[in-house]
């Protein structure tokens, strides 16, 4: 097994025109994330859209943020509450960030706009510093 690697859009990926939900999501993905650098931290590295080569595989880390301090905090970001993103997030974002990070601690967080049953964890994206290692945390936030 290879270390993974980050690089770019992979050539094989096609560029279909994105259908009117799928841009809805892109424009709240991109809010989320100015929002985050807006008001994160001066010590808070934020990647966004980062691509993850492993072995034949490739992901896509909606957010990565890299405190200096605490769990690094791998993110994946929702138009609607999914039910399925917690075993996404640590079975394959998870275990390739572990590797580039290695060592250092991962928690998890789906951040979404509308609530399809379930709770909201929090209000705010900046809850996601409150996440102990290895945690995972839903955050409902307009």
């Amino acid at each position: 097994m290879s270390s993974p690697t980050l690089g770019h859009r992979p050539s094989f990926l096609s560029k279909d025109k994105p259908s009117r939900i799928q841009r809805k999501g892109i424009l709240y993905e991109k809010k989320v994330v100015r929002y985050m650098a807006e008001q994160g931290s001066l010590h808070d590295f934020i990647i966004h859209g980062q691509w993850i080569y492993w072995d034949k595989a490739v992901c896509q880390p909606d957010i990565i943020v890299i405190p200096r301090q605490g769990p690094i905090v791998v993110v994946e970001v929702k138009l609607t509450r999914k039910r399925n993103v917690e075993k996404k997030l640590r079975e394959v974002y998870g275990a390739a960030l572990s590797r580039v990070f290695a060592g250092r601690p991962i928690s998890f967080c789906q951040i979404y706009k509308n609530l399809d049953g379930g709770e909201p964890y929090a209000l705010d994206p900046w809850e996601i510093r409150t996440l102990k290692p290895g945690e995972y945390g839903e955050i409902q936030w307009r």
